[in-house]
């Protein structure tokens, strides 16, 4: 039986901790070459306009690509040249904001003022886009801590726990010659990409690979986004962090979503996407036999009007289904985990609450408990 486990229940530290897909060789000029088909603005009053177009085709070819990875690459680029596009109108200037984005003088990237010129310098905006990935995977860099946390390991499992000098003394070697870990990976650049690498590698093994209780754990699940819109903010595609997902602004509803699947702790990349769709997904739990896996959507063939809904997976057919669907119409279900005996309990707004500071306008939810087979669904709490 397939060890699936939930992304946030392996770890914290998320993906500063486990990479993402430096690898790959994808290129960018497929991407690029579908941006170019959107006419660009005429002048600087449609600027936005054609941004949003750009930001909405990359986030609806990233979602269509079966390789995450490559996905990976497409976003971060978006992101990256982003003072290109802004410059669009003026090839010089766009050309100034290339070279400062890739390092180089000014001289050596000339105009930008067509898709194929930069089509031809798209294997440097691939290599930047991967060394500021790995920069920021070995940012916050804490040799303390990690020391700590392999000093324990080792007391705790003795021999079990493989390495640990070895881990211990390559940290001392390079405090000795680079001096404070998380300052040097600040000034890091291009030329030190093999040792940042190697340096999030010790981290990865020292902290979870060389535990005796990895060795099981076969696969494990998360979910990515993509933004159609290029902006993030409060207000405009996420609520706040006292709100519910009912307070979710519309540009977040719309956001691209994907739930992947990773082979074992040394997976530096998903291997495989277990579900898509063009709605926000989020709020995953994977059962205890590690074959289903709940999570909060609110799109998947209901109306639009639908509220957030709780649905399951099936990670063994790819079956999905409501959960939370015999809830009231006008009520949202969302933050679901299963219970060992095979219930489960969700946050609902049946209560038709809202927060007293803001006028009532965000809804308050309390946690309800769902019995699959006795199809019975009773409030637990009543804030």
């Amino acid at each position: 039986m397939t060890d699936y486990i939930s992304f946030l229940r392996l770890f914290s530290c998320s993906c500063a901790l486990l990479g993402a897909g430096m690898l790959h060789a994808s290129g960018l000029q497929p991407w690029l070459r579908e941006l170019a088909v959107i006419p660009p603005a005429p002048s600087a009053e449609g600027r936005d306009s054609w941004m949003r177009q750009l930001w909405t085709r990359t986030a609806e070819y990233a979602a269509s690509l079966s390789e995450p990875a490559a996905a990976d690459d497409c976003g971060d680029a978006m992101v990256l040249l982003v003072p290109v596009f802004q410059a669009w109108l003026d090839g010089k200037a766009a050309g100034a904001a290339l070279a400062e984005i890739l390092s180089v003088p000014a001289e050596s990237i000339g105009a930008v003022s067509s898709w194929d010129d930069l089509v031809k310098h798209q294997e440097a905006i691939q290599e930047r886009v991967r060394f500021l990935r790995l920069k920021k995977l070995a940012a916050y860099y804490d040799s303390a801590a990690i020391r700590r946390a392999v000093k324990r390991n080792r007391d705790k499992y003795g021999e079990r726990y493989a390495g640990a000098e070895g881990f211990l003394a390559r940290l001392d070697e390079w405090e000795k010659e680079l001096g404070p870990l998380d300052r040097w990976v600040e000034q890091a650049g291009p030329g030190q990409a093999a040792l940042l690498r190697e340096m999030v590698d010790l981290r990865r093994k020292a902290l979870i690979e060389a535990l005796p209780e990895q060795n099981g754990l076969k696969a494990w699940v998360s979910v990515r986004r993509f933004n159609p819109s290029g902006k993030s903010s409060f207000n405009h595609d996420r609520p706040a962090n006292w709100q519910g997902i009912s307070s979710m602004p519309g540009p977040g509803r719309r956001y691209r979503s994907g739930i992947v699947k990773f082979n074992g702790v040394s997976s530096s990349s998903p291997v495989e996407q277990l579900l898509a769709d063009d709605r926000w997904v989020g709020h995953l739990d994977v059962d205890f036999s590690g074959e289903k896996l709940m999570f909060t959507g609110n799109g998947f063939g209901k109306k639009e009007n639908r509220p957030w809904d709780v649905f399951e997976l099936d990670l063994k057919t790819g079956k999905k289904e409501s959960l939370t669907a015999h809830m009231p119409a006008d009520t949202d279900s969302y933050n679901s985990c299963y219970l060992p005996d095979g219930r489960i309990i969700f946050v609902n707004t049946s209560g038709m609450q809202g927060v007293p500071c803001v006028a009532g306008v965000d809804y308050v939810g309390n946690l309800h408990l769902y019995d699959r087979e006795k199809k019975t669904t009773r409030r637990l709490t009543f804030d």
